[in-house]
């Protein structure tokens, strides 16, 4: 933990342990980031599985809506149109 440079991978890191993480890994954001950098993080996210969504929506009390991931897919047109 102490080799990786946070300030140039930030974005990177913070977006695998939403999805990959552990409850070990959730501590040691919430050591290393206040609440307020965590919700920028995770509203910022550009590619969030449905289930880190609904997570970090109910975990920081914010609409699904405000995350760029979330609004992304929803402009996302279906390869198969039926």
């Amino acid at each position: 933990m102490e080799s990786i440079n946070w300030d140039d991978h930030r974005a990177f890191i913070l977006e695998r342990i939403m999805q990959y993480g552990t409850t070990d890994d959730w501590k040691i954001i919430r050591k290393v980031l206040d609440l307020k950098d965590l919700k920028h993080a995770a509203t910022q996210a550009n590619d969030l599985d449905d289930f880190s969504l609904s997570f970090l929506s109910l975990f920081l009390k914010i609409p699904r809506e405000q995350f760029r991931c979330y609004i992304k897919k929803q402009s996302k047109t279906p390869f198969w149109t039926y």
